[in-house]
């Protein structure tokens, strides 16, 4: 089978455009997106793969990206900062890296969540 006239996308030159969510396959600063985890009022979080440090992590993207107004662009460095000076926490993920790529923000955090068994539910009769 020819592969003439074939060409594969480079992921090193694939941004996100920060308009809409970007896709799988697309990096953010050392960070190649994988797949979406969730969404929020304020970003949107997605699994992601650091290819230099080959680990696993979860990078909040803000949703507005460019066209945030700066108060926004603030609060969510001062989230991540908040969270990075937590620092190791049972049942509060580590951030370990926050940055701007093309006037998008995100933060890059622990995968993984803390169990569910570390949210007491308070409820009738229980104490939480």
């Amino acid at each position: 089978m020819s592969t003439e006239g074939t060409q594969r996308p480079d992921p090193e030159a694939t941004t996100p455009s920060y308009r809409g969510d970007p896709q799988p396959a697309e990096r953010i600063g050392r960070y190649r997106l994988l797949a979406p985890l969730g969404r929020g009022g304020m970003g949107v979080v997605y699994r992601a793969h650091h290819d230099g440090l080959d680990q696993e992590y979860a990078v909040k993207l803000l949703r507005a990206g460019t066209d945030a107004p700066q108060e926004i662009v603030e609060r969510f460095l001062r989230e991540a900062r908040a969270i990075a000076r937590i620092g190791k926490h049972p049942n509060i993920v580590q951030v370990h890296d926050v940055g701007e790529q093309d006037g998008g923000y995100y933060l890059a955090m622990d995968l993984d969540m803390p169990p569910p068994s570390a949210f007491p539910i308070a409820g009738p009769g229980r104490r939480g």
